[in-house]
């Protein structure tokens, strides 16, 4: 799943953070975002699925909390190895 297929679900439904954690997930469950991969910061994703910054936190805490992602300050936001 990519960006634009974010977007898409983000168009016709009404739970932003989930769909975008969703999205997310599917692509670090499948392989398209690979252990040590660094994800965009914030900004940027909500630039580019055009969904407001708070909507991208939160999809990121839901990702933390499974223990797909690891966010740091100054470092960023990385795949975990699962």
């Amino acid at each position: 799943m990519h960006l634009d297929a974010i977007r898409w679900s983000l168009s016709t439904r009404s739970s932003g953070p989930a769909i975008v954690a969703h999205g997310l997930r599917y692509q670090i469950v499948h392989g398209e975002l690979q252990a040590g991969d660094r994800l965009p910061d914030e900004r940027t994703l909500a630039l580019q699925l055009r969904v407001a910054r708070t909507t991208i936190r939160t999809a990121l805490a839901f990702l933390q909390a499974e223990g797909l992602i690891e966010r740091r300050q100054g470092l960023g936001t990385v795949v975990c190895d699962f």
